[in-house]
């Protein structure tokens, strides 16, 4: 397949053709992600502020132990986004149910040979007592709890129901939310309470929209197709979680608990700005399982993505900018006790930036059967970021150091998840290097002249604060009509979707 004009070329006309009832679909979803990831802003916001570093630096540290732990499995959860989309896709839905049945009775195994295997060496090796030990105890049920949600969620999304999704997304936020009510009295333990409470409740509401009753079998006759379908996922979803989590693993390894709390604003910014960006990923995941399903061309698969990254250029980096310039002032105002912590997030937002928009491309390596080289770009990546943080802190440069090392890793992981899906595209070296750049070039000119910006201030005293406020009103000026027409685009869409939603209702 020869490279072909670019993006606007024939073969995007039919992967841009897409049916109303698809762009609802995306368009609820993305919007209910943002209202979901704004409210956890303002929670997790609120739980910094009361509990303090010492506390979240702790819950921060045991919570790495469920995120690497949901990962611990054969693929079953993972393989029903994407065979599981496939047989949906083809209106298989006797198959789709016994496959479903079959993935449900590994997945509740799992989560039992898990909590075992962890509790016993988690007490043998760590010792836990007092706080330490109830929250290892927390973390357990939540993985059980969030493993379920996870499964849950993975069979609505392969039946394309991502309205669902995000009103669990939307309860689950507002759940944690209220749930810091039970701080007053109970200060840390009614933290971690909130936490467990919101997983039930958000386990409840998918169980029930699902109209699924637990159907245990014996009869695994799937099971070599999960494992075979699954276990990349896995393993790709565990690397991933290495990847975004490699800076907390050096913090927490070499700076100890309270550093970690206050390098907590870090991923309290980086990830909701990252999943801001990345909206639309679960739902373009099951767009191009689909695609494939429908003997779509693999051009089109890989442009249809590139469509929704350029999008992500157009708003990203301004908001990314307006963030890192006004962050100085915002923390220490708000949440003076974690001001050490500004410069390392500061610097982490320029790589959050490009994270965010390469998750289309994520996806493809996945539904196009080439998780091998993704597993290498994470593993390479995340291994970068623990060396680059450890050589860092080593020198002194403490959580900034670390930052910047995360920062990098996230820059190159993004520029080569993006690469390789458009020269399977057919596009030559030269061509696909060019069609990377035109996609990103407001992100990589704005990311660079924020990086000046940064140097320059950090030379400066007292006066960073007003300095970096003052380049942040700039920025913020400068980018109002974009972000302006954002808002107004998304507030459009948003009714659009509502009204074909609601006919689509109204014909079934």
């Amino acid at each position: 397949m020869g490279a072909g004009p670019g993006p606007q070329g024939g073969g995007v006309a039919s992967a841009m053709s897409v049916t109303t009832s698809t762009q609802s679909k995306v368009i609820v979803a993305v919007t209910g992600s943002y209202i979901a990831t704004a409210m956890n802003v303002v929670t997790a916001y609120i739980s910094l502020s009361v509990l303090g570093p010492e506390l979240i630096g702790l819950y921060q540290s045991f919570l790495l132990i469920r995120t690497y732990a949901l990962y611990a499995n054969l693929g079953e959860v993972e393989s029903i986004r994407k065979q599981g989309a496939i047989l949906w896709a083809r209106g298989e839905r006797s198959e789709f149910q016994r496959y479903q049945d079959q993935i449900q009775t590994v997945a509740l195994l799992t989560i039992c040979v898990v909590v075992a295997t962890i509790g016993v060496v988690g007490v043998v090796l760590l010792k836990p007592t007092g706080l330490k030990a109830l929250t290892f105890a927390t973390v357990l049920v939540m993985f059980g709890l969030q493993y379920v949600e996870y499964l849950l969620a993975n069979c609505l999304a392969a039946r394309n129901e991502f309205e669902l999704r995000a009103r669990g997304a939307i309860l689950s936020a507002t759940v944690l939310l209220v749930s810091l009510l039970l701080v007053l009295p109970y200060h840390y333990v009614g933290f971690l309470l909130g936490r467990v409470l919101a997983g039930i409740v958000i386990v409840v509401y998918f169980h029930r929209v699902l109209h699924y009753r637990v159907r245990l079998t014996r009869h695994l006759t799937e099971f070599r197709t999960m494992v075979r379908t699954g276990l990349p996922m896995s393993i790709i979803g565990f690397l991933s979680a290495y990847f975004v989590t490699a800076d907390r693993l050096v913090v927490v390894h070499r700076l100890g608990t309270l550093q970690m709390g206050i390098y907590s604003i870090v991923p309290m910014i980086g990830i909701p700005l990252a999943l801001f960006v990345q909206g639309t990923s679960s739902v373009l995941f099951t767009r191009s399982s689909h695609l494939l399903g429908t003997h779509t061309s693999l051009k089109a698969i890989v442009e249809d993505a590139t469509v929704f990254t350029r999008s992500g250029d157009r708003f990203a980096p301004q908001l990314v900018c307006v963030l890192i310039f006004f962050l100085p002032l915002v923390i220490t105002l708000i949440l003076p006790r974690y001001e050490a912590g500004i410069a390392a997030a500061q610097i982490a937002l320029l790589g959050y930036c490009f994270y965010g928009m390469a998750s289309p491309f994520a996806n493809l390596f996945i539904v196009l059967d080439r998780p091998r080289l993704l597993v290498a770009i994470l593993l390479a990546s995340g291994s970068a970021i623990v060396v680059l943080g450890n050589v860092a802190v080593a020198a002194g440069h403490g959580l900034a150091g670390v930052a910047v090392g995360s920062a990098l890793g996230c820059f190159v992981y993004s520029l080569s998840t993006m690469y390789f899906p458009l020269r399977w595209a057919g596009y030559g070296f030269v061509d696909a290097l060019g069609l990377l750049v035109r996609q990103i070039r407001n992100s990589l000119v704005l990311m660079g002249v924020a990086s000046v910006a940064l140097g320059t201030i950090s030379v400066f005293g007292r006066e960073r604060v007003l300095l970096s406020t003052i380049v942040g009103v700039i920025v913020s000026v400068a980018s109002a009509q974009t972000l302006a027409r954002l808002v107004r685009g998304a507030a459009r869409h948003t009714f659009q979707a509502r009204v074909a939603t609601g006919a689509a209702g109204g014909g079934a």
